[in-house]
């Protein structure tokens, strides 16, 4: 979990939670947390590639040439039950902070880590 600021100026009672696409977190990601706190919202991101066990990958080596052979190894890969964990820790600590409602946005591969939150929530 990334918290883009050291502390959470938000007046609202609700959160989100941003969860990238297989590229990772990048700076539209980061542009998104900036622009929903403008609106009083607390923010998390998570890093889908933390605590994975091994190095976040360059992704310009992934583009070109079997493309999407590489990126279909790398999502298989991921640890559903790690990143699941790790949004899973960004929804408590939301609601420790004293949102009452949290909500999820996912692109691509986020997205469908959201949609399993969904299910499991």
């Amino acid at each position: 979990m990334f918290n883009f600021f050291n502390k959470d100026y938000a007046k609202s009672k609700s959160g989100i939670i941003i969860i990238p696409m297989v590229f990772g977190l990048s700076l539209w990601y980061r542009f998104m947390a900036t622009y929903f706190r403008c609106y009083g919202y607390r923010v998390r991101l998570i890093d889908i590639y933390a605590n994975q066990g091994w190095p976040r990958p360059f992704f310009i080596s992934l583009l070109g040439k079997d493309e999407e052979q590489n990126i279909t190894r790398l999502v298989s890969r991921l640890d559903d039950n790690k990143v699941m964990a790790e949004i899973a820790l960004a929804e408590e600590d939301l609601i420790t902070q004293g949102c009452q409602k949290v909500s999820m946005l996912g692109s691509s591969l986020g997205g469908s880590y959201a949609l399993k939150c969904a299910l499991d929530f």
